[in-house]
């Protein structure tokens, strides 16, 4: 394509190198590159516009003269170069190129039409969005307003992480900011830390086996210098036994006394200032009080572990197979096998009671039990001094219960079955063996333990009983009974 450009005369200088002069008359140029590049591009055609005839060389250079040109897709606004001519086309005379007109184009009225559609359409846009910016503004004030109003603020709080409107979250208060309240109860945090490092862990070592516990439970520190009491069935057959303090610290433990009854025992280690724990008035506990049990449930693995509840019923009588049970205190704490032995412990950090897995209701939930300290604590002083409780009368024997069916298949009478005699026993003065059976005491049929051990309960050692004795025949023929009169002797606790 050739080039167009004037030269610095006015004339004209096309790109193949000749000069033609140019009548048409042209601004002062004012060295834009703008304005050469728009005085070069009027006599190409390019953008619709229109020059003229060409007087230098006799035609207008454009074989379609007289038909309109008409450009397709051109945006009359992108450019100048676009602009369409008002004259004519093929009118003759002086072809004025009007800057003014260029550089004003936004005061033609189709520009001016146009850009107030577009602000009349800008303005619409802005208004809408005003509106919608108040609108969302006042939803969200009534959102937070409804939801201020209606907050509830919270005593324990987490630490601060928002700002979010309605949102309060304090800090945690610092261990300073609990306090012991006025009555001198205690937070379950407090209770915790005070009685945990006086409850430990026991295990049990079968004989034969020294390394594998064969059972574990719960016990409590009672003297800086190792006295510590659990329940009876935890040591039970117990050949070695070891005791865990909280921090992991374990001694060797003896067993210095153990009471089947009241499933009670008294176990000392060789140690010394160790923590102990405090004893509370078990008979001040109300339906309602809250309580905490801490323990090992499932063995040392769990060991510290601690729940809680409420006292859900006293002086609770359960286990009526011995007349030297005591009254139970019935809470909805949980107590599983291993919390055996463990504490129970009331608001003031205080251990009201003996937890015992032994008495607790299987099948039902939220039904635990514990000894109460009032009633256990004669029994551990009278184990602790003598290593079973004195004042309790024995017959000296060991046996086991005959019931119905088996005394139907056995064709022998319901009774108390002797295994063996005790020789400080006053039985074995009177010729009673084992085998022999205890048919009657005092005239009352012994149809079970309960019934022979409730009869020797309303005994001292020292004091005489009558008892119905039944011999079977050495040759299989029918048995016999005789009466004796037995002295009874002190129980040693088995």
């Amino acid at each position: 394509m050739d080039e167009t450009r004037r030269n610095t005369n006015g004339n004209t200088e096309q790109g193949n190198g000749e000069i033609h002069s140019d009548d048409r008359i042209y601004p002062p140029r004012n060295g834009s590159a703008d304005q050469e590049r728009m005085s070069g591009y009027a006599s190409t055609g390019y953008g619709g516009v229109h020059s003229g005839p060409d007087h230098n060389s006799g035609n207008t250079g454009n074989p379609n003269q007289g038909e309109e040109r008409r450009d397709y897709g051109v945006d009359p606004f992108s450019a100048g170069q676009n602009r369409r001519s008002d004259r004519p086309y093929g009118m003759t005379g002086t072809y004025e190129w009007n800057f003014a007109d260029y550089d004003q184009q936004s005061s033609a009225p189709a520009r001016d039409q146009a850009a107030r559609k577009k602000r009349g359409r800008m303005a619409a846009i802005l208004v809408g969005c005003l509106v919608g910016v108040f609108a969302l503004a006042f939803c969200g004030y009534s959102i937070y307003s409804a939801i201020d109003s209606s907050r509830v603020e919270q005593d324990n709080s987490s630490s601060e992480v928002s700002a979010l409107p309605g949102l309060n979250i304090q800090d945690t208060p610092s261990d300073s900011d609990t306090t012991v309240s006025s009555d001198g109860k205690l937070s379950d945090k407090e209770i915790i830390k005070k009685v945990s490092p006086a409850v430990v862990g026991i295990e049990c070592y079968a004989f034969g086996n020294s390394f594998t516990p064969s059972s574990s439970g719960s016990g409590i520190i009672m003297t800086a210098d190792g006295y510590i009491v659990t329940n009876a069935h935890v040591v039970e057959d117990a050949a070695g036994i070891t005791v865990v303090l909280e921090n992991g610290d374990a001694y060797a433990a003896e067993l210095i006394g153990a009471d089947s009854d009241t499933d009670l025992a008294v176990l000392k280690i060789e140690a010394s200032n160790l923590t102990y724990a405090e004893f509370g008035n078990s008979d001040e506990l109300e339906r309602g009080d809250r309580v905490i049990a801490i323990g090992n449930p499932g063995g040392t693995v769990l060991a510290g572990s601690t729940t809680g509840g409420m006292v859900s019923g006293l002086n609770r009588n359960i286990n009526s197979s011995s007349p030297y049970s005591t009254s139970y205190i019935q809470v909805d704490a949980a107590i599983n096998p291993g919390n055996s032995g463990g504490a129970l412990v009331n608001e003031y950090g205080q251990v009201v009671g003996i937890n015992s897995a032994k008495i607790a209701e299987t099948d039902y939930e939220g039904i635990g039990f514990a000894i109460p300290i009032n009633e256990a604590l004669p029994i551990i002083q009278e184990l602790m001094q003598y290593g079973h409780v004195t004042g309790r009368a024995a017959l000296g024997i060991q046996g086991y219960m005959i019931n119905e069916a088996v005394a139907a298949m056995r064709r022998m009478p319901v009774g108390f079955g002797i295994e063996a005699v005790d020789p400080s026993s006053d039985l074995a003065s009177k010729n009673v063996v084992a085998g022999d059976i205890i048919t009657y005491i005092n005239d009352k049929q012994v149809t079970s333990y309960d019934v022979l051990a409730n009869e020797l309960a309303e005994f001292k050692p020292g004091d005489t009983v009558k008892l119905t004795i039944y011999r079977s025949s050495s040759s299989g023929g029918a048995g016999r009974s005789f009466e004796v009169n037995v002295v009874l002797i002190e129980s040693a606790g088995e």
